[in-house]
């Protein structure tokens, strides 16, 4: 994402950080978020029926299949993929203001 010179602008920034949430979405954060919630439910019901963590995550891919993980997808992409993409866009803005006296700065 960078251009000729090496340099990483803010709205090429932007755009890694949306990626970059996304992928974090999908990959890791709504499974998990997914199983959380899910176990804690069942924590709090009368009759838990998930022994532990595992257990858990067994019965809900054995009874929902691996779909069972990614309830709420669509909002946890939208939440990690903005959360991420301003985070990048205000560092590389940043780092921008700060080098601007001096590109080579650290």
């Amino acid at each position: 994402m960078r251009d000729a010179q090496g340099r990483l602008d803010s709205t090429r920034g932007l755009l890694c950080g949306l990626g970059a949430g996304v992928a974090e979405a999908v990959v890791v954060v709504c499974p998990m978020e997914t199983i959380k919630v899910k176990s804690i439910h069942d924590q709090t019901s009368a009759s838990p029926k998930y022994r532990g963590f595992f257990h858990g995550v067994r019965e809900i891919v054995r009874e929902q299949g691996l779909k069972g993980t990614y309830q709420g997808l669509k909002a946890t992409v939208l939440k990690q993929g903005s959360n991420q993409a301003i985070r990048f866009f205000v560092l590389t803005s940043l780092r921008s203001w700060y080098r601007r006296s001096n590109p080579t700065s650290p």
